[in-house]
């Protein structure tokens, strides 16, 4: 975006902003935000949730000080307000931060490019689409990616101090995170220098302390019993790379062939920067193999080495707009190698269940590399005719995405409120990308457009601010009625365990206590073994209720009523000899009274009423004489 620096430089601006926050809207506090708050929680309010369950057996966050600082700004202002600021000024650190590595590894015309690049293209990592960077939520990695960027941008520029400073930040909030800076470093002195692998030599008496007995070695050498290991495989798939999909593996090989592609066009810093995050993430990878899906050593797999693949994956993704104009300046045309690449991207990218199949690169990346023996060693016909595979391919994929996004959105019945189309489609690479080359040529020959160009942007970017916040009627029910543990009507002993059907949050931030069972709550189990055994006999204890929740749901839906709930019996069984919750929150009213009941507004209009029920444990009480 060169001449008329002024209006160019508040389109870029505008623009920037406009994907990031048309992109990473705010849904509240969800995902592992719910952990990160209990952990502040417990900071502030040991004797309350010292007993919950995700505390009881230890958590990570004897590891960060992240907990004390939320812990903090809880004493000033409600919880909704701080995740809420906080995701918004984690996200605004995440791009600056980004764009300052971006000043370092591109030349200027480039750099702005690799931001939306980084903006744009799914942030996903790992197995089971579970973990992204720049997350629309705020946590422990929202704080420690800005600063891991940063880090790598002050080593990059000799400002070693402030590397160093940087990374302990990082790690002392988020050491799994942190990780990736130490072995992309590693990486790089071993390509300098292969003398640098005798460094891995340390690894033999570290061990040997760790068998002698020697704290905190020791805890190298710890396995996982099978049970236990079975159980972390089942409830935290994502841990061991062994149990990820296909798909995963998918999106680590375009990582991979990426990087692999900038090593061999690219000099300097971000050739050598490329190099180190390749050998860091094919290290993570086979030391998670090696260590903890072979061996079953806890601290190697709560550490999740796997994790140094995110750092590799932002590289490759800002790198994609590098890599095309290098392709389109290397064949001046619209070549089938461009068309290659793209769809390697495309395809190679985690987008979803709806998103066309990553297996799809297992032929293009072969293709693409053998493309230019194959111009001279086979007929005109057939090369036209994989030339225009190699385009077919990219609007199939797009027709594939689009009829899925139809069909999700016509299973919600066109509620805009549960489905955006649009922003589903936007969110497509192919989709963005050529938005924004139209845009780009419009501004370059069509000059008298630019202001109506950047009014455009403008416009889009209130419109986007506006509705960022996409909070539904129930969260905003959920995170309004914060620190209120009499809203049932009745005063909750300290301490109780409070079952919240599907709820976890919930029974924290408004009623204030422990929650008895919760699936998030199994987020700590490679750490803990007790964590694992508990989590299990609690999540046993509910299967006859889900099943009869499972079983009501369908008859009432047939019935078109709600005469089927679950069994007071069922309740009295799972409430017998103090082995169960003090309380229940559940959705259905039973012939036993409860306690008190609130009621809210949900559903995917956000129009249904939703009825919740508090039951104390003693009033189900039956004895063997009735």
């Amino acid at each position: 975006m060169q001449n008329s620096p002024h209006s160019a430089r508040l389109a870029a601006i505008s623009l920037a902003v406009f994907w990031l926050l048309y992109l990473h809207p705010y849904h509240g506090i969800r995902h592992d935000s719910v952990l990160y708050l209990g952990q502040a929680l417990l900071v502030r309010e040991p004797q309350q949730f010292a007993q919950d369950l995700f505390f009881s057996y230890g958590s990570q966050s004897q590891y960060t000080f992240f907990p004390e600082l939320v812990a903090w700004l809880l004493n000033y202002f409600r919880p909704a307000e701080i995740f809420l600021t906080l995701t918004l000024i984690a996200l605004s650190a995440f791009t600056a931060a980004s764009f300052a590595l971006l000043r370092t590894l591109f030349i200027a015309e480039q750099r702005f490019y690799a931001l939306l690049a980084v903006l744009i293209l799914p942030a996903g990592y790992g197995g089971h689409l579970i973990f992204s960077y720049a997350e629309p939520f705020f946590s422990g990695r929202s704080i420690a990616e800005p600063l891991v960027l940063a880090t790598l941008t002050a080593w990059l520029v000799n400002r070693r101090w402030l590397a160093a400073i940087c990374w302990l930040l990082a790690a002392s909030i988020h050491p799994l995170q942190a990780l990736a800076i130490p072995m992309l470093a590693f990486g790089v002195l071993v390509w300098q220098d292969k003398r640098w692998w005798h460094l891995l030599w340390l690894a033999i008496p570290i061990v040997g302390l760790g068998f002698w007995g020697i704290v905190p070695f020791n805890q190298l050498v710890i396995r996982h019993d099978p049970w236990w290991h079975n159980q972390i495989a089942e409830l935290t798939p994502q841990v061991f790379i062994s149990s990820w999909q296909y798909e995963a593996w998918g999106y680590w090989l375009t990582d991979i062939f990426l990087g692999w592609l900038v090593i061999q066009r690219a000099t300097g810093r971000l050739q050598s920067v490329m190099r180190g995050a390749i050998i860091a993430t094919v290290l993570g990878m086979l030391a998670t193999l090696v260590l903890a899906d072979f061996f079953g050593l806890v601290l190697p797999t709560g550490l999740q080495l796997w994790r140094t693949q995110w750092l590799l994956h932002w590289l490759a993704m800002a790198s994609v707009p590098w890599l095309l104009i290098m392709q389109w300046r290397s064949d001046y045309s619209f070549s089938p190698r461009l068309a290659l690449l793209l769809a390697i991207v495309v395809y190679g990218v985690p987008l979803g269940a709806i998103a066309p199949s990553p297996l799809a690169i297992l032929a293009m990346i072969p293709l693409y590399l053998v493309w230019p023996r194959l111009m001279v060693t086979v007929s005109p016909w057939l090369v036209r005719t994989l030339r225009g595979f190699a385009w077919l391919t990219l609007v199939l994929g797009l027709a594939k995405y689009a009829q899925g996004v139809w069909m999700i959105y016509a299973r919600m019945e066109g509620v805009r409120e549960a489905v955006r189309p649009e922003f589903m489609l936007a969110s497509y690479p192919l989709v963005a990308g050529i938005l924004i080359y139209l845009g780009l040529i419009a501004w370059e020959r069509v000059r008298y457009l630019r202001i109506v160009l950047v009014a455009v942007l403008l416009l889009a970017l209130t419109h986007t601010v506006d509705v960022w916040d996409r909070r539904s009627k129930w969260t905003n029910y959920i995170e309004s009625a914060q620190y209120s543990p009499n809203l049932f009507g009745v005063s909750l002993e300290p301490g109780v365990q409070v079952f919240w059907e599907d709820e976890l949050l919930a029974s924290w931030i408004i009623l204030n206590r422990p929650s008895f069972v919760n699936s998030q709550q199994a987020a700590g189990i490679a750490f803990n073994r007790g964590t694992a055994v508990e989590v299990v006999r609690r999540q046993k204890m509910f299967d006859i209720f889900y099943m009869q929740k499972q079983i009501c749901s369908l008859l009432n839906n047939l019935n078109s009523n709600n005469a089927c709930s679950v069994d007071d019996q069922q309740i009295n069984t799972l409430c017998a000899n103090g082995a169960g919750p003090d309380y229940l929150v559940l959705t259905d009213r039973l012939q036993t009274a409860p306690q008190g009941t609130w009621s809210i507004m949900g559903g995917s209009k956000g129009d249904r009423q939703i009825n919740y029920y508090l039951y104390r444990c003693t009033d189900f009480f039956t004895h063997s004489e009735e």
